[in-house]
């Protein structure tokens, strides 16, 4: 199943790249996203990888290069989040795309992100390949699960550094999404 960030305060840093491992974002109008890493002498290469495959090259370089901070409505126009919305209409946003979400086929939905992906790396062929060819899904699955226990690896050693009190609430579902594919 897609997965959903529902951001409602500052999308910094690694929580942009949490951000962008979901398939869909929706943020309340006074949310701040940006990555200041550079502003500390260290520079968001993590987060770069997942965040290139969102925005255009040239307002990631901004978002790198600079350190700012932007606001709810400019992540959406550059293609951070897919909707922004009043703080008070935030859950009614989520939950009313979760039906939209729910209503669709999980087979369709499940091929199609696999279709998503594969498109990002092997192109339009490797997507048009992907739908014709079950055993070419299977594949991607086996590639997708070795990826994810790297990606989970990566997030408890960066997650593990650190003493929030969300840390095994954030690596349950980041293993539960990735796993979900």
């Amino acid at each position: 199943m897609p997965l959903i960030a529902r951001v409602n305060g500052a999308c910094v840093a690694g929580g942009m790249g949490l951000m962008a491992l979901c398939d869909l974002a929706v943020a309340a109008e006074h949310c701040k996203f940006g990555l200041p890493k550079a502003k500390v002498g260290v520079f968001p290469m993590q987060v770069l990888v997942y965040l290139r495959r969102m925005t255009a090259p040239r307002h990631l370089n901004e978002l790198c290069l600079c350190g700012d901070l932007v606001d709810a409505r400019r992540a959406g126009d550059i293609g951070l989040v897919s909707d922004v919305v009043p703080s008070a209409q935030l859950d009614g946003s989520v939950d009313a795309l979760v039906a939209r979400i729910s209503a669709c086929s999980p087979v369709a939905l499940r091929r199609g992100k696999a279709a998503i992906r594969c498109h990002g790396v092997d192109g339009i062929r490797g997507g048009l390949e992907l739908c014709r060819s079950p055993d070419r899904a299977r594949g991607s699955q086996r590639r997708r699960a070795r990826g994810a226990g790297r990606l989970h690896r990566e997030a408890q050693t960066a997650l593990g550094r650190r003493g929030f009190w969300w840390r095994n609430l954030a690596l349950t579902a980041f293993s539960a999404a990735l796993s979900a594919g």
